[in-house]
């Protein structure tokens, strides 16, 4: 766990590495069109790759030719509704795409524009990602493309072919062997701990434990016990000597996840172990040495959290041997239709269905239709994979087989506005409030209205997970699962026959801190 310097680092403009031997020429990138609907739904996700700028290409019924993301094989749209006179894009030199209607019979829009006759897209539309509509039936998504050597790496788990995805994964690649300690900064939902995984499973390390651990549910006085080990009798119900997280790790990965939320005290005992190595149990006369790679991950601002004295600078320094950036779902649109036929073909095994609904033929209505694919693409999704994955698992437990229909952006938003993050959409940056000025009652019904659990009762109050167990710790009748005692526990757990979920509405307590209380006791 030692800090190297390491003069490798990412250039994000050419999203390649720089102060490596290699000093390989970018690959050529171009366009690309990505299926967003198809009355066949296995189709959603095909995309077919415009590589060549300056080259005329033909869109019809009959051409051209998508496939899978990295197959060569493919099939034209073969839509009825599509003309067979095609009409015409073209790269120009300028970075502009240029569009011609010619003799095309198909109705055509173009980010919500009808083509008449010509339509000249600017680079930074284009570059942005924009639909196209061709007939009120098939979208496409008109996007960067990735080059062609992302297409070969493995998926690690990460659905997508877009090029954020692809550049994403060769970081990982490379950054996989390096054994230094990695900051994973990102938006909610972006998938920060899938990343952390991927970075363990293609390690040398792959075969030891994975540990992740959020330390945003990490009471200030249980901290040190969880992530360092207790020896027997070093308090009360201390019964038996308990491996902290990174000896549980020893030879693999520690992932500490919202690093951001953890108090002063876990980041002093954090540094100390990441400048020496040894962990020291709570009870235990000395320290002992630990292997593990600590990976770290957050959606907060660290440095403005070093500015209000809330954050170690030295600790952001130990994690930050290597800072990555995963891209928020808006910048990578293109993988929203694997991303729908993962979703789909999950909620829909969860309901006792086997297969994606299958059309009897071309003629038929998408079962996703256009307008709710264009919501979709327009949507800001603050609560990014996270998010879109809660509203297509709603969407299709309410869909009750009449197709998956929005008739304005209203409709995606009541499914979008109770997902976490929802309220971000409508404000840049969240308000924060000094705890000072939350009152006993207003403490009280958030955490009530949050089902008792700290996170997101200040998210909704607006301050940080770190100061509402300050305030808890001070307001008569509120209480953490930690502050509980066995035999109320154990109480508790005979009178409901163990259910964790009731236990915790019962004495008002977050559930998933009283799961970690109740596997420690042994339960």
């Amino acid at each position: 766990m030692e800090n190297q310097d390491h003069a490798a680092y990412l250039d994000l403009s050419t999203r390649s590495f720089v102060g490596s031997e290699s000093t390989a020429a970018p690959e050529k990138r171009g366009l690309a069109l990505t299926l967003m609907t198809h009355p066949f739904v296995k189709r959603i996700g095909e995309t077919f790759n415009w590589l060549h700028p300056e080259q005329r290409l033909s869109l019809s019924r009959t051409e051209p030719a998508f496939g899978e993301p990295g197959s060569s094989a493919g099939t034209p749209l073969a839509l009825p509704s599509i003309s067979r006179t095609p009409f015409t894009m073209e790269m120009l030199a300028s970075g502009q795409v240029q569009v011609l209607r010619g003799a095309c019979k198909s109705k055509i829009e173009i980010d919500g524009q009808l083509l008449e006759r010509e339509m000249v897209l600017a680079p930074e539309r284009v570059q942005q990602g924009l639909p196209l509509v061709l007939s009120g039936q098939a979208v496409l998504w008109l996007h960067p493309g990735a080059p062609p050597g992302l297409q070969s790496l493995p998926s690690m788990d990460m659905v997508g072919a877009g090029a954020a995805l692809g550049f994403l994964r060769q970081e990982i690649q490379r950054l996989a062997a390096m054994d230094m300690p990695v900051l994973i900064r990102g938006e909610t939902g972006v998938g920060k701990e899938l990343t952390a995984r991927a970075l363990h499973a293609h390690s040398a390390r792959a075969r030891r434990p994975f540990v992740a651990v959020n330390m945003a549910a990490l009471p200030p006085h249980l901290a040190p016990s969880e992530l360092f080990g207790v020896r027997k009798g070093a308090f009360t119900g201390a019964d038996r000597d308990r491996p902290g997280f990174f000896q549980e790790a020893h030879g693999g990965t520690l992932f500490l996840d919202e690093i951001g939320e953890a108090s002063t005290e876990v980041q002093t005992a954090l540094l100390r172990v990441l400048e020496t190595g040894q962990v020291q149990a709570v009870g235990a006369p000395r320290g002992i040495s630990v292997d593990v790679r600590v990976l770290a991950a957050t959606d907060a601002g660290l440095e403005t959290l070093i500015a209000e004295g809330r954050f170690r600078e030295p600790l952001l320094h130990r994690l930050n041997g290597y800072e990555m950036h995963l891209p928020p779902l808006r910048e990578r649109r293109e993988d929203m239709g694997l991303l729908f036929r993962a979703f789909a073909r999950q909620t829909l095994k969860e309901m006792g269905i086997c297969h994606l609904p299958a059309a009897g033929s071309p003629f038929d209505a998408p079962w996703l239709r256009a307008p709710t694919v264009l919501h979709m693409l327009r949507f800001h999704w603050p609560g990014n994979i996270r998010q879109f994955r809660n509203v297509i698992r709603k969407l299709i437990i309410t869909d009750q087989g009449a197709g998956l229909v929005l008739s304005d952006a209203s409709d995606l938003r009541s499914f979008a506005d109770s997902e976490p993050g929802a309220e971000a959409e409508a404000r840049q940056t969240p308000v924060r409030r000094k705890p000072a000025r939350v009152t006993a009652e207003e403490l009280t019904r958030a955490m009530e209205a949050s089902s008792w659990d700290p996170k997101s009762a200040a998210e909704q109050l607006g301050i940080s997970r770190t100061s509402i167990y300050d305030l808890i710790k001070k307001t008569p009748g509120l209480r953490t699962a930690a502050d509980l005692s066995r035999e109320e526990i154990t109480a508790c757990h005979n009178a409901l026959n163990g259910d964790p979920e009731a236990m915790a509405m019962q004495l008002k307590v977050s559930c998933p801190a009283l799961k970690r209380r109740l596997k420690a006791m042994g339960w």
